[in-house]
């Protein structure tokens, strides 16, 4: 296992993310296939060589591939069939992948409070964000991650033994500040308000989870950032219903249909999103994210944006 995880660190490269390292593997094992052009006995000896499981590797590929079949009516995929292309762009975006892994699975967020000590033969402990959950690393699943105390890590499979949570496929965020940012620019819901002091201008949004609330301050011009990012990704939600209404619309049509309603075409909004996104956390040292104690009921409910208030007439 030892080999296993030596391989996925050098995968992960500078994330401390299972999941990228993952997604590398799936993509070089897609390469070495397309390479050796059917010549599966050349395919099984570089997984050895890399200690890596091709049935694994090949359910990954089956599991992608389902998956755009099952939402291809609702989420028009580009079809990359070069996996070349496929890994410049994820060593471009790991840490988005990084980003999007954290929300995806936020409910399971755990805060790291103690290391694993070799000489006292204990191990590592974290306790939940949203949750009562405490959970120690599965140390019998490979990992490219040791977890460090104040990490944040993102589990992706939480196994119960006898009194213990196991966690396993595991992101770790270093800064508080990252992922916090993360959860409000990509949760599903949130509220918030806008407030004054003799510093000037701030927001106080609120995100609730496993019905837990916690409350994070932006100074204000991140607070805009914010709101702002988000009404794009509404606008790619009305991209996306107006497209699936009028999927017998000719893309001519659809243009037409799109820019009724004030809207670009799709490539051209999520490449705006993508952009944004980018430099947000590139910029993350200038913003003021903190997590604070908010009392009273003064957050405007009205004003909350989500993406289910992202549908338009036609």
């Amino acid at each position: 296992m030892e080999a296993t995880e030596a391989v996925m660190r050098a995968m992960a490269g500078e994330q401390r993310s299972d999941i990228v390292a993952v997604m590398e593997a799936a993509l070089r094992f897609r390469l070495e296939l397309e390479g050796h052009a059917g010549d599966l006995p050349a395919v099984h000896r570089w997984c050895a060589q890399h200690h890596l499981s091709f049935e694994k590797l090949q359910a990954i590929g089956e599991l992608e591939q389902h998956i755009k079949f099952e939402l291809a009516d609702f989420m028009p995929f580009r079809d990359i069939h070069d996996p070349s292309g496929l890994l410049e762009q994820l060593e471009k975006l790991a840490p988005m992948v990084v980003v999007m892994t954290s929300v995806a699975f936020v409910a399971q967020a755990l805060e790291v409070r103690s290391e694993g000590n070799a000489y006292t033969n204990s191990q590592e402990m974290a306790l939940g964000l949203f949750s009562d959950l405490s959970a120690t690393p599965d140390i019998h699943s490979p990992s490219c991650l040791r977890w460090k105390e104040e990490d944040i890590i993102i589990p992706i499979q939480l196994n119960l033994f006898f009194d213990k949570l196991l966690a396993s496929f595991s992101t770790a965020i270093a800064s508080p500040k990252q992922f916090w940012m993360s959860l409000l620019l990509f949760s599903n819901r949130l509220h918030y308000a806008t407030f004054s002091d003799h510093d000037g201008t701030f927001h106080v949004f609120k995100v609730l989870y496993c019905g837990r609330e916690r409350f994070v301050e932006l100074d204000g011009i991140a607070g805009y950032v914010v709101i702002e990012f988000r009404r794009k990704l509404c606008n790619i939600f009305k991209i996306l219903r107006l497209t699936w209404e009028h999927k017998d619309m000719f893309d001519d049509e659809l243009e037409q249909l799109l820019t009724a309603h004030n809207l670009k075409p799709l490539q051209e909004t999520q490449r705006e999103i993508i952009t944004a996104l980018v430099s947000i956390f590139k910029n993350l040292d200038s913003i003021t994210a903190d997590e604070v104690e908010h009392n009273g009921d003064d957050l405007d409910s009205v004003s909350f944006l989500s993406f289910s208030s992202s549908k338009v007439t036609s």
